[in-house]
C-alpha cells in the first residue's frame, strides 16, 4: 500500500532534487566557470567543494557546501577585479536557480485516481492486451501477441529534451510461439513508424534481461546494448535522460547505458508483449513538458473528512 502522507510530505524535496538533476549539465557549466574564476585568483575557493570535488561531479555535491562557497566568495568580492567576476557569476547562478522552475514543466501520473486518462493506446500495437489500474498501479496484461507490443503513449513530436522516470515491475511472462516476451519504457517515440524509440526494454529468453535500444544516426541499423539480467517480481526505478540525440539510461540510480541515436523528438511510451507488467510513479520533466498531475486523487480528502467525523463522535 502506498503511503499518501509520505508522498505529500516529501513531494517538495523530490521536486527540488528532480529539477537539479534535470539541469545538471547546465549547472556543471556554471560551476566550472566559477572554479575557473577561483583558479584565476590563485587562492582557495568554494570551501570543501573546491578542495574535495572536481567540476565533473559538481552537481552531486555543491548543494551540500553552497553555504561555505557563498561565504568564501563573499570574502573575495571587495579585493580585486577577480572578486567582482566571481560576484557576477554567483549572482548569475542564483538567478539561474530561481528561474529553473519557470523553465521546466513536470508531468506526473501515479495512477492514484484509478485511471490512465491523458494516455493513448497506440492503435498499431497489440490491441488484444488490457490496460487497467489496480491498487494505484498501471497494469498491462498481454498474451498471444505476435506483432508489435501493446503500447501506451503520451506526448507528441514537440517533446525534445526531457527526462522520464518510472517505477517498473514484471509480474510474469506468458509463453508465445511467434515472439518473445518483452516490456519496458521509452522516449522520443515515432508514431509514424510505430517502432522507433529510445527504449529501456526487458526481453525474456530463459531469463529477463535489460537492454538499451535506439536507431543509429547514419542508417536504419538498430542500436542495442545488453545490460544484464533483471528479476521478475522486483520493483525497479528506471530513468531515461534525452538531450538532443544524446541519451543516458539508468536503473536504480545507476547509469547502465550512454549513447547517441535517433529519433531525437517524440513522446513517452510504456509497453509490454506476452507479459504482465506494472508501472507507477511516472514523472516527465523538460522545457516542453506541460505542468500536469494526472494521478491526483480526491481519496485523501475523503479519508480526512471521515477521520475528523470519527474524532468528533468520540468526544
Amino acid at each position: 500500500m502506498k503511503s499518501v502522507m509520505h508522498r505529500i510530505s516529501s513531494s517538495g524535496v523530490i521536486e527540488a532534487r528532480h529539477l537539479l538533476r534535470y539541469h545538471q549539465d547546465r549547472l556543471d557549466f556554471v560551476f566550472k566557470m566559477i572554479l575557473s574564476a577561483g583558479s584565476f585568483l590563485d587562492r582557495p575557493f568554494c570551501g570543501n567543494f573546491g578542495a574535495n570535488t572536481t567540476p565533473s561531479d559538481a552537481g552531486g555535491k555543491v548543494v551540500d557546501n553552497f553555504g561555505d562557497s557563498a561565504i568564501m566568495a563573499g570574502k573575495l568580492f571587495h579585493k580585486d577585479l577577480g572578486g567582482e567576476l566571481v560576484k557576477f557569476m554567483i549572482i548569475e547562478l542564483m538567478l539561474f536557480l530561481l528561474a529553473v522552475s519557470a523553465w521546466t514543466g513536470t508531468l506526473r501520473d501515479n495512477f492514484d485516481d484509478g485511471d490512465f486518462s491523458g494516455w493513448q493506446v497506440f492503435q498499431k500495437g497489440d490491441l488484444s492486451a488490457t490496460w487497467s489500474v489496480k491498487n494505484g498501479e498501471l497494469v498491462c496484461t498481454s498474451q498471444d501477441a505476435c506483432g508489435w507490443s501493446s503500447t501506451l503513449m503520451i506526448g507528441d513530436e514537440s517533446w525534445r529534451d526531457y527526462e522520464l522516470q518510472c517505477r517498473f515491475f514484471i509480474s510474469q511472462a506468458f509463453p508465445a510461439n511467434c515472439r518473445t516476451s518483452s516490456a519496458g519504457i521509452g522516449v522520443h517515440f515515432d508514431v509514424t513508424t510505430g517502432t522507433d524509440a529510445i527504449a529501456l526494454a526487458m526481453l525474456f529468453g530463459n531469463i529477463w534481461e535489460a537492454t538499451c535500444q535506439g536507431v543509429a544516426l547514419d542508417n536504419d541499423d538498430a542500436v542495442q546494448q545488453l545490460v544484464g539480467p533483471v528479476e521478475q517480481g522486483q520493483w525497479y526505478d528506471m530513468r531515461i535522460v534525452a538531450l538532443g540525440n544524446r541519451y543516458k539510461l539508468y536503473m536504480d540510480n545507476k547509469k547502465i547505458c550512454e549513447f547517441r541515436a535517433r529519433p531525437d523528438q517524440g513522446g513517452v511510451i510504456l509497453f509490454a508483449a506476452n507479459s504482465e507488467v506494472h508501472f507507477d510513479n511516472v514523472v516527465i520533466t523538460g522545457d516542453d513538458i506541460p505542468d500536469k498531475n494526472l494521478g491526483l486523487s480526491v481519496e485523501p480528502k475523503a479519508k480526512l473528512a471521515t477521520t475528523w467525523a470519527t474524532l468528533k463522535q468520540s468526544r
